[in-house]
């Protein structure tokens, strides 16, 4: 069987608030028009979070 390659999927959003306020209709739209969700290849889904540990 030949080894699968692992990958992950890194965004970051350019938007502040977004972190603090949420995404605007705008931004969760982008996300659920991406190509792949778009055709069942993979599914998207937005969650809160917070920026707990930072280095320099």
């Amino acid at each position: 069987m030949p080894d699968l390659q692992e990958f992950i999927f890194v965004i970051r959003p350019t938007r502040v608030g977004m972190l603090t306020e949420g995404p605007t209709e705008r931004e969760a739209g982008i996300m659920l028009n991406d190509p792949a969700v778009r055709h069942g290849v993979m599914s998207a889904r937005l969650y809160p979070f917070k920026i707990v540990l930072r280095g320099t």
